[in-house]
């Protein structure tokens, strides 16, 4: 079930829009209504796998940055390379959301320069988590284009991701890590994580030790062990500590440590930063585990008051209030998924199987009389 998190004045922009089409002079309408197209024709983009629009809109000078550190900026072999990498970008995202991601357009700020902007888009899954781009989208010449795209979780540019792939593949030292270096990259590429894993635990060259690879790192840890991930983890965020751009991949890393205290802290700074108040769904899960049902009810409740579409935080909403002996509350929510079009049916196995001490209370008996 889709989650309905576009900023509200959007919904009434796309409405109103006249259809202004790519490539249309921005001068000739009011541009934030004009940017605001350009977001949702972004967004469908991703949603087809139009794997050409991100191509066709990625700033060129941006794309000479990125080949400024190869050898040859003029090759097309080094050309092409940036392409791949950014078809792959759209069609991974495409992926994500084919398999039961959300990717949601959430809010939008003013650029540094006049008739650009920042847009923020969400990723979420139930099953891999968070993660947050903020496409940087200016007017050049009579359009607007994609100057660049930051993602949170790997703490940078898109374009800086690409650009340290590129200098790793090119230094002239240590040719063993180098050739490891461009090991890993082909095995992660291709979702060989644990080999890839295999593979970066040998390169010792810190030329190589950027921000993104350790990250990448990482992530190919996560599919061997928790305490390979923790420990590369641990490893980035020491090897950079003053990076605020850390903080969503420090969740997971306080988490594994049983630190909910600075995990508690950590999501109010991210959501002072993003102006995202659906992480405090987030926020929901990790008190229920620690059994604070207190704070797991205002948080869950906040995110059905917010998101009513949102079906996830309803039935962590119900097993908060059966921890909490809140029958009454319980029914209330079973009453609105019925009124939502749920089955009866599917609701009683629910309750059968995962609140079991409301399944056997006169007050469940109750309401199945009632429905």
């Amino acid at each position: 079930m889709k989650i309905k998190t576009l900023l509200f004045i959007c919904y009434v922009l796309f409405i109103q829009l006249s259809g202004a089409q790519e490539g249309e002079d921005v001068s000739q309408t009011d541009s934030l209504d004009v940017f605001f197209k350009y977001v949702q024709n972004l967004n469908d983009a991703i949603e087809t796998n139009d794997q050409d629009f991100i191509i066709d809109n990625f700033d060129t000078n941006t794309i000479d940055k990125i080949l400024s550190q190869s050898p040859d900026s003029t090759n097309s072999l080094y050309k092409r390379a940036i392409t791949v990498g950014l078809k792959s970008f759209t069609h991974k995202l495409y992926t994500s959301i084919s398999t039961g991601s959300y990717y949601d357009f959430i809010n939008y700020s003013d650029g540094d320069t006049e008739d650009s902007y920042y847009a923020l888009f969400r990723l979420f899954s139930e099953d891999t988590g968070i993660n947050y781009h903020q496409y940087k989208i200016s007017k050049q010449d009579s359009t607007y284009v994609i100057n660049d795209v930051f993602i949170l979780l790997s703490g940078e540019y898109l374009s800086a991701t690409l650009g340290n792939t590129f200098r790793n593949s090119f230094v002239k030292n240590s040719d063993n890590d180098k050739n490891l270096y461009n090991k890993f990259i082909v095995l992660k590429n291709m979702g060989m994580d644990s080999k890839a894993y295999e593979v970066a635990k040998k390169i010792k060259d810190t030329t190589y030790l950027s921000k993104s690879f350790l990250i990448l790192k990482a992530k190919a840890a996560a599919t061997v062990s928790d305490d390979d991930y923790k420990q590369c983890l641990k490893d980035v965020l020491e090897r950079f500590p003053s990076d605020p751009n850390l903080a969503l991949l420090s969740l997971d890393y306080y988490y594994m440590d049983k630190d909910f205290n600075n995990l508690f802290r950590a999501i109010d700074q991210l959501e002072n930063y993003t102006d995202d108040d659906f992480l405090r769904y987030l926020k929901g899960n990790y008190a229920y585990e620690i059994e604070e049902f207190h704070l797991a009810q205002e948080s869950f409740e906040y995110i059905v008051d917010n998101y009513p579409t949102f079906l996830s935080a309803e039935l962590m909403l119900i097993q908060t209030y059966d921890k909490l002996k809140n029958n009454k509350g319980v029914v209330t929510l079973l009453d609105d998924l019925i009124s939502d079009g749920y089955s009866k049916d599917d609701l009683i196995d629910y309750v059968k199987t995962d609140i079991t001490d409301f399944y056997k209370s006169k007050d469940f008996k109750s309401w199945k009389r009632k429905h």
